[in-house]
């Protein structure tokens, strides 16, 4: 198929139909009839394609939200992926595609590889040669190129040595000289030394890469998966009487014990020889921390706590969310703004009530904003709302599949 721009000045010029937006819209439909239904093969397979379409192009979000002239270049030829992508942004139709199946960062502040080298200056023939080589060592975020400390630059991507990944299948790619070259250059160029001039925080999703060493809590004893038997691994312990020096804490290998990895901090070392290495960086995995086990730990979570000021509830609140499994909760929120008062102020308020053991819980509001008004006011009061239930409904293993609310 030409260019969407071509097809349509031809249909325009001979007086035909817009065949491209035709066209669009037959692949509109079957998006929307087929997409989701995991029993559907049809389904399955635009769904795989649009998994491939993450993987080759590494762009976080949704992916046809991106401009096709810039990225477009880094998907398959010839494939539906590319083609509906092409026509979406000729069209100017935005096709939002859940979150789920989209990219995020693994780690906190963390930022696509492919984004960044567009906002350093590389586009089409750059662009794809840095792509071929970010998918040859299987890295997608900027974190995938640090080690735990979230700074240093992973020896491993520097190596010329194929990349493996535990969250995708990447495309076999075989780079050329010169692509190594410019990607050695490029990662020269945002780093001092073996130190990127950027850093990424704390680990918010498990690790795409497949992360080789743990560290115990008390940081006495490091864990490798076994190279060799697959259902083992390797145990090496801090050597005591040995001096701390710059190049880190030393640790020997013990013994080797089945099992899975019993810590869930990730390491990075320095091998010193074949049975001992030393520790360079750790970091706490997502699987790691502590997730809140009660309704008011998860209400206490959440970054902006002046909205729950003047939050008021009967009991733990863990009532909540049995009164919405059982049907039995009512929910009223409504916002106020009163202009001739402050142009700069509105209010919300929320209750929940359970009929069946007469519990409530309110929660009040007041914010001054140069945006405030009625719509404001009525949204803040959802929000609180919507806050409150997600709080009680942590727990999605007790069958509750969805929420609805009106205002």
């Amino acid at each position: 198929m030409g260019s969407p721009g071509g097809l349509y000045q031809l249909s325009f010029k001979l007086g035909l139909p817009n065949f491209v937006l035709w066209a669009l819209a037959a692949k509109l439909h079957a998006v929307v009839c087929h997409w989701g239904f995991l029993s559907d093969e049809c389904s399955s397979a635009m769904m795989m394609n649009y998994e491939s379409l993450v993987v080759e192009t590494g762009l976080y979000g949704n992916i046809f939200s991106h401009p096709y002239a810039t990225f477009g270049i880094l998907a398959t030829d010839g494939t539906w992926r590319k083609n509906l992508w092409q026509v979406l942004d000729y069209a100017g139709v935005e096709l939002v595609i859940s979150d789920e199946y989209n990219l995020v960062p693994i780690r906190e502040d963390g930022r696509s590889l492919t984004e960044l080298f567009v906002e350093l200056g590389y586009v089409r023939t750059g662009l794809d040669s840095l792509n071929a080589v970010r998918k040859f060592y299987c890295v997608t975020h900027l974190s995938d190129i640090v080690r735990c400390d979230g700074k240093t630059i992973r020896l491993e991507v520097l190596s010329r040595v194929v990349g493996d990944s535990s969250q995708y299948e990447y495309p076999m790619e075989v780079p050329r000289e010169s692509d190594f070259v410019l990607w050695e250059a490029v990662l020269r160029s945002i780093s001092s030394g073996s130190s990127l001039r950027y850093s990424v925080g704390s680990f918010i999703q498990d690790s795409s890469l497949s992360i080789e060493w743990r560290i115990s809590s008390d940081g006495t004893s490091l864990y490798r998966h076994n190279r060799y038997k697959s259902s083992w691994y390797d145990i090496f312990v801090r050597v005591e009487d040995e001096r701390v020096t710059r190049s880190g804490v030393r640790f020997e290998w013990s013994m080797t014990h089945q099992g899975d990895l019993p810590s869930t901090i990730y390491a990075s070392v320095n091998t010193v020889d074949t049975m001992s290495v030393r520790l360079h960086s750790s970091a706490t995995s997502a699987e790691g921390k502590s997730t809140p086990q009660t309704f008011m730990e998860a209400l206490s979570s959440y970054k902006n706590q002046t909205l729950f000021k003047h939050f008021r509830c009967d009991g733990d609140g863990e009532w909540i969310e049995e009164a919405v499994l059982r049907g039995s909760l009512v929910v009223v929120h409504d916002g106020s703004y009163k202009k001739e008062l402050d142009t700069n102020v509105c209010s919300a308020a929320t209750v929940l009530y359970c009929t069946f053991t007469k519990r409530r819980c309110s929660c009040c509001v007041a914010e001054r904003s140069e945006a405030a008004d009625n719509y404001r006011a009525e949204i803040l009061g959802g929000i609180i709302t919507q806050l409150i239930l997600k709080a009680a409904c942590r727990d999605d293993t007790k069958g509750l599949s969805r929420c609805i609310c009106g205002l």
